[in-house]
């Protein structure tokens, strides 16, 4: 069975919820931003949907138990914002195919739980220092990565 439409911002107002899993559906619309003040989220998945528009500015202020953020294959669009790194519990986070655009963040290096880290098939850009990612040097403080895509 798929689901169909958006979202419903009353996810929000569950504040005993660890783990939502909404892949492969069709989802429609913006992820409710009330989600991202559910601070006993481990896990987010809404991979594969059609999700649209940007991530709330305060991603990872909220929620200091995230250990999995899966948002790939959706429509979703911005910048991603240095605050994420503020979910330090984070170990997978993939933003794969989607339409994000900017810098990737430096401040992905306080993420020193990371294991997982996928940024392929986005729009973002990179500074350059003699033709590296200067993202690539800040990972150094990411012991446990094993896994990176980025295209």
């Amino acid at each position: 069975m798929e689901f169909s439409g958006e979202i419903p911002e009353a996810v929000g107002y569950l504040n005993k919820l660890e783990e939502i899993i909404l892949d492969m559906n069709r989802f429609t619309g913006p992820i409710p931003s009330k989600l991202f003040n559910v601070s006993s989220l481990r896990v987010i998945s809404m991979a594969e949907n059609d999700l649209s528009g940007s991530l709330p500015s305060s991603l990872g202020a909220m929620l200091p138990n995230l250990e999995e953020l899966y948002i790939g294959g959706n429509r979703l669009s911005g910048v991603v914002l240095t605050y994420i790194s503020n979910a330090s519990r984070l170990a997978h986070l993939d933003f794969t195919s989607n339409q994000f655009t900017g810098v990737i963040p430096r401040s992905l290096r306080d993420l020193s739980l990371l294991k997982i880290l996928c940024l392929a098939n986005n729009s973002f850009s990179y500074e350059s220092h003699s033709g590296e990612l200067s993202f690539s040097n800040s990972l150094s403080n990411c012991k446990y990565l094993k896994v990176l895509c980025a295209r």
